[in-house]
């Protein structure tokens, strides 16, 4: 691993870039609801700050981890340290990692007390050949567990509206969040949403108040990986319109709708209007998918003139569908 350096430059803020392809590089869109499809989310890491650079410093590193981290605590994946990071470059507006290929274990833990198993693991702070614990909740670093920082960990916990929390411990790291099980409703149909926005893929703009993407989350009800179309429109009343269409993307064909709305939820909309900005920056750049990933040659991805076509055409029937 390269050694990074400290820094008293602005940190740059970082958002996680992915693309979803298939084995030859072409971007892969599910039919309906697709469940393991035989595609791959290869990721870059984009930098939204536009006057400030990235150098490798352990302040830009730990930006990285946790824009990485935040998407695999919405895709339930594993997490990463700064210790994982072997090497990073910069291209263009975005960050290329290697990631170390080391797999940690992770016990699970469900319906038993988080504040008793936090008091216990920080108990055993000083104790030979513990490593020094991070504590993440939902995604996002809170504190190295100690003594110290406990109650303030165990406050913030209390206040998480979620219903059902696990406790997930591998080495050096202790992960409280949310899950699914059964089905959902209230707070945990918005927590699944805000899911969706934060792994949405391959965003596309269809004019300034929709954008489209593809999603590919856990189904915790039938088991694997789950890949659908994800529709997000803001409404001229400022409510917002979540739909999951079927087929062809036709709004018309969807079987999920969820709705926002100004002034019975005013604090979820401002969320969703910080990740819309992001979803929004990351739509109009270029996906490094060729270095980020494996090296696609242009004979592999070459489309027919009758699927050009059919292309452009699909993109004119999304600006119709979704014109006020």
């Amino acid at each position: 691993m390269t050694r990074a350096t400290s820094s008293s430059s602005p940190v740059p803020t970082v958002y996680m870039h992915s693309t979803f392809r298939d084995e030859h590089g072409r971007h892969m869109l599910p039919r309906g609801l697709d469940w393991d499809m035989d595609g791959t989310s290869h990721v870059a890491y984009a930098v939204a700050n536009q006057l400030t650079t990235m150098q490798d410093t352990v302040e830009c590193r730990r930006a990285l981890v946790a824009a990485h981290n935040r998407w695999c605590f919405a895709k339930d994946l594993p997490f990463k340290t700064i210790n994982d990071m072997q090497s990073m470059r910069v291209k263009n507006r975005h960050v290329l990692v290697d990631w170390s290929a080391k797999r940690r274990v992770l016990e699970t833990i469900r319906y038993q007390n988080i504040a008793e198993l936090l008091a216990s693991e920080a108990a055993a702070e000083n104790e030979p050949n513990i490593p020094i614990q991070q504590v993440w909740i939902n995604g996002v670093f809170i504190a190295n567990l100690s003594p110290q920082t406990l109650d303030s960990i165990i406050v913030k916990i209390s206040k998480l509206e979620s219903p059902k929390l696990c406790y997930k411990r591998s080495e050096g790291m202790i992960r409280i969040e949310r899950f699914f099980e059964g089905g959902i409703r209230n707070h945990q149909v918005w927590e699944h949403m805000l899911d969706n926005l934060i792994a949405l893929e391959d965003v596309q703009l269809i004019d300034e108040h929709t954008l489209i993407g593809t999603v590919t989350l856990p189904d915790w009800i039938i088991g694997g990986m789950l890949t659908s179309r994800l529709y997000v429109q803001e409404q001229r009343n400022g409510d917002f319109m979540f739909l999951r269409p079927l087929m062809n993307d036709d709004a018309a064909t969807s079987d999920r709708t969820y709705r926002l709305r100004v002034g019975e939820h005013d604090d979820k909309i401002d969320i969703v209007r910080m990740e819309l900005a992001r979803l929004r920056y990351l739509a109009g750049l270029e996906h490094p998918f060729d270095e980020a990933a494996v090296r696609v040659t242009a004979s592999s991805i070459k489309l027919s003139p009758e699927e050009l076509k059919r292309r452009e055409q699909h993109r004119r029937n999304l600006k119709k569908r979704f014109t006020f």
